[in-house]
């Protein structure tokens, strides 16, 4: 289902049933296998990839100006959307892909960034890796990525061409898109972050980048358990619950600078970075606290502004996050889903 409500007045909530319902095939009901949606700027078109876990692409596109002002005016239903496909808008892509999520450029063009690959690969093959992207006001990508197997490591490389070309720190190429990489994972300008092996670590979490386009620096959020609480992880989601801490890595002059969130994750799912309009940092947790982390202090003061999971008394939501109105209006919106129903709550930043 999709819904839609407007924002501006606020509005009721509509839904729209597709034609498509999970396939009867337990890996593919995964809960992993989360939803990205996008919005192409020039068409006004919605698009969906879903369902996808080492497997082939899922997508449904809606018709044209469904998110325009002329669109608001049109009935909502499933009929405004197609049938699931494979393909790309007609694009064929690789047989086995991955967490899907889309990125709109500054110059409106609507991207799809999946992992190539099984989460196992074969004993010849090397491991994937699952990545956080951003996309700064320059039309530059930048991308952490985790390793699954043997090392944990977090890697960066970036783009300054939407994607096609991948450059080290040091702008040394190391990867085309459709190619084969030459990246080596224990390149000095490529590695960004060694963790031990039984941290508890989550593959990837969160990106976002600095909203100056004088200063576009990427931070990126990563999880695990610190070696000081727990030398070696034995138990990966219920040490994750008990010791587990985020980190903010960030880009800095020379290599990496990784500073400690020491407030407990409670859980052991995913949390989420968004920055405001002044580049003052926010981290929401699964239990729906939210965190700041000030500019002015370098990002190294972190304190705690709402805990939004006491209050509507339930601690542990997989919500939705919309960003897009973070680094502008300073608002940022989840969607989750309570015992009593889906609620929506936007969250006024404090620039």
């Amino acid at each position: 289902m999709v819904g839609r409500r407007r924002l501006k007045p606020t509005g009721a909530w509509e839904v729209a049933a597709l034609s498509y319902s999970l396939p009867d095939d337990t890996y593919l009901r995964d809960s992993r296998n989360a939803i990205s949606m996008g919005i192409s700027p020039s068409d006004e078109r919605i698009h969906l990839a879903f369902n996808m876990h080492d497997s082939e692409l899922f997508y449904i596109g809606s018709q044209s100006d469904m998110t325009s002002v002329a669109g608001h005016s049109l009935s909502w239903g499933g009929h405004r959307f197609g049938i699931m496909i494979n393909k790309l808008a007609g694009t064929p892509i690789e047989s086995v892909v991955a967490y899907p999520q889309f990125l709109v450029s500054p110059t409106n063009y609507l991207q799809m960034f999946y992992r190539v690959g099984t989460v196992v690969p074969p004993e010849s093959t090397p491991p994937q890796a699952k990545a956080a992207v951003g996309l700064d006001p320059s039309s530059h990508l930048a991308q952490h990525m985790r390793g699954r197997l043997i090392q944990r490591r977090t890697y960066f490389i970036q783009s300054g061409d939407l994607g096609r070309n991948w450059n080290t720190v040091k702008n040394n190429p190391v990867a085309k898109t459709g190619s084969t990489p030459s990246l080596a994972v224990d390149d000095l300008y490529v590695r960004a972050d060694d963790v031990g092996i039984n941290q508890a670590m989550m593959n990837s979490e969160s990106m976002v980048v600095t909203s100056s386009k004088s200063s576009t620096l990427p931070f990126t959020l990563v999880s695990h358990v610190p070696s000081a609480s727990l030398s070696c992880s034995t138990d990966w989601q219920n040490d994750r619950i008990a010791y587990g801490r985020n980190y903010l890595l960030r880009r800095v002059s020379g290599g990496f600078n990784k500073t400690l969130i020491d407030f407990p994750l409670n859980g052991w799912g995913t949390s989420h970075l968004v920055l405001d309009s002044k580049d003052n940092a926010y981290v929401i947790y699964n239990d729906l606290r939210v965190v700041r982390g000030s500019k002015a202090s370098g990002w190294l003061t972190w304190t705690l502004l709402s805990d939004f999971g006491s209050e509507l008394g339930y601690s542990s939501a997989s919500y939705a996050i919309d960003k897009s109105r973070s680094q502008t209006e300073n608002v940022v919106s989840l969607l989750f889903q309570m015992p009593t129903g889906v609620r929506v709550i936007d969250i006024v930043l404090n620039p």
